[in-house]
Parts: structure tokens; C-alpha cells; sequence
């Protein structure tokens, strides 16, 4: 049977035991997430507060995908009831539609890996302005609509890195290198954040320098950083056995400037500054040099 909370005074045991939270809130808890007959999908909020979680079998999955068609992606409370009734109980509304979200409809829905369009930007500017960029799933289905597959995640990505009229492009100002810096010394140095600033991993720390900078991307501004502001660059002339780690490092890996680098011990020296020297030690005899210092060139 579907678990019932009849004769629970809410008001009450918020009143008494959870001043900061309404009754609603107290109800809608504990029927979603605490009450131990529930078997929920496993997810984030679910790992964090090591509530017990229990896997959807796969006979749950066939008669959640069937009767989620049946009610069009809506009614889940129906779902859920109807989950019960068909023997598979303690599946909650919230963890039926989660699970169908997230898992099952992706499924069903093959991602589209092509190239963004002009009129998908357009498209996407649109639903953006309409929904806000709080509902991605909204800005998804607006651009299926309008024949541009796009899930929920792509959407955020596109918007985000590429199509906010909000990101600047171009030459860095003095004054944002200026706020790089400062967001960068308050939050300690990157190495930190790829351990987990915070507990947080590295794509946490450069979104929290870009959302101290402003205006400027992730990307952007770790590659600022990383390959111009850090002070921790070595901008000399390359030694000749840098030279030679660097030649011996392209022999066994290519021309991957990233692997190159760690395997050549040029830890202090970019991807960039890397290529380059590369570049600079076997161009063809006469042709003249890169980059203005001459071959020892080193920095940028």
C-alpha cells in the first residue's frame, strides 16, 4: 500500500520542532525524502544526507516509462499511484518524475552533437528571454518546438560560455586583470581549487572567480590566468635541456601540448610557450623566427 500521514498535525510538529519551517514544507519533506518507506532515486541531495536509497528495478523502469506516456510527462502524483497499485510502492511523485527526467526520457532522446547554428542562437535568445535562466527544461522544450533538439544541459552550456550578451570578448582591460587578481588571492591559489577549494572542485573555483570578475566566462578567465597573469610563469629563455626534454617528450606523445608539457617537466611554462619553442626549434632552416627575442623566446 501507499504510505499515508493521516492524523499528523503538521502545524503543530513545525510549531514545535522546526520553527523555520512552515507545515508545508515539514509534509512535503518527509513524504518526499525522509519517511524510511521510501525507496528514493538516488541523487545528490539523497547521497549528501545519506538517506537510504534503492535502485528502480527494471520492471519499475518499463511501467514508469509506460504510464509516464500515458499522462504526457505530467500527473505524477497518478504516476506514483498507479506505480503502487501495479505492485512497485513507495516510489514517491518527486522520484518518479526525477528518475524519468533525468534518465529515461535522455534515453529516448539521443543528444544532438552537431554544431550550433546562428538560428539555434537565435532561437535559444529567445526562449532565454521568455523562461529566464532559472528553467532549463522550459528553454529546452521551447527549442525542440522550434525544431532545434536541444536538451536541458546543452542549453545552459550554449547560453552560459557562448551566447549571453553579457560576456565580454576581446582584449582584457587593466581593470579586469586587476579584479582576476584580487578574485584569485581571495580565493587562494588555483592548485587549491583543483583539489577542491572548499571541498568544491576546479570547475567550482574558476565560476567563482568569474562570478567575481564579471562578464567574463570560465574559460576565460582560467586561460588568462593560467597563460598570462600567474605569476609563478617562468618567462626566461628555454635551457638547452628544456630543449631537449621538450624535443624527446613530441617524439613519444605528438604534438599534445598538455601531455607534452607534464611528461617534459615544463611546469611552469604554458601550453602556449610550449607549442611555440617547439615551433621555433624545427622550422625549416632560413625561415624566420616566430616570435620577436629570437628562438630562446620563452614567454608570451
Amino acid at each position: 500500500s501507499v504510505p499515508t500521514h493521516t492524523g499528523i498535525n503538521w502545524t503543530e510538529l513545525a510549531r514545535t520542532h522546526l520553527p523555520r519551517r512552515s507545515p508545508a514544507e515539514c509534509e512535503s519533506r518527509w513524504t518526499q525524502v525522509d519517511d524510511p518507506r521510501i525507496r528514493s532515486f538516488p541523487g545528490k541531495a539523497a547521497m549528501r544526507e545519506k538517506v537510504r536509497r534503492v535502485n528502480f528495478t527494471d520492471e519499475e523502469r518499463i511501467m514508469l516509462d509506460r504510464l509516464a506516456k500515458l499522462h504526457h510527462g505530467r500527473e505524477w502524483d497518478a504516476v506514483s499511484k498507479e506505480m503502487a497499485l501495479a505492485g512497485f510502492p513507495y516510489r514517491q511523485p518527486m522520484a518518479c518524475f526525477r528518475y524519468y527526467k533525468t534518465v529515461l526520457l535522455p534515453k529516448q532522446q539521443p543528444r544532438n552533437k552537431a554544431r550550433w547554428t546562428a538560428p539555434e542562437d537565435a532561437v535559444l535568445t529567445r526562449a532565454v528571454g521568455e523562461c529566464g535562466v532559472s528553467n532549463w527544461a522550459r528553454v529546452s522544450q521551447l527549442l525542440h518546438a522550434a525544431g532545434c533538439p536541444r536538451d536541458a544541459n546543452q542549453c545552459l552550456q550554449r547560453w552560459n560560455f557562448s551566447v549571453n550578451p553579457a560576456i565580454r570578448r576581446g582584449e582584457w582591460e587593466p581593470s579586469e586583470d586587476s579584479q582576476l587578481r584580487a578574485a584569485v588571492q581571495g580565493l587562494g591559489p588555483p592548485e587549491a581549487g583543483r583539489g577542491g577549494t572548499g571541498g568544491k572542485g576546479k570547475g567550482s573555483y574558476w565560476a567563482a572567480v568569474s562570478r567575481a570578475v564579471g562578464g567574463r566566462t570560465q574559460a576565460q578567465c582560467r586561460e588568462r590566468w593560467c597563460n598570462v597573469l600567474d605569476p609563478s610563469l617562468e618567462r626566461s629563455p628555454f635551457s638547452p635541456e628544456e630543449d631537449a626534454r621538450l624535443l624527446a617528450a613530441v617524439e613519444l606523445y605528438g604534438e599534445r601540448w598538455s601531455v607534452v608539457q607534464r611528461h617534459a617537466e615544463l611546469l611552469n611554462r604554458t601550453d602556449a610557450m610550449v607549442a611555440k619553442r617547439y615551433h621555433l626549434l624545427t622550422r625549416p632552416p632560413g625561415v624566420r623566427g616566430l616570435a620577436a627575442g629570437g628562438p630562446q623566446a620563452g614567454g608570451r
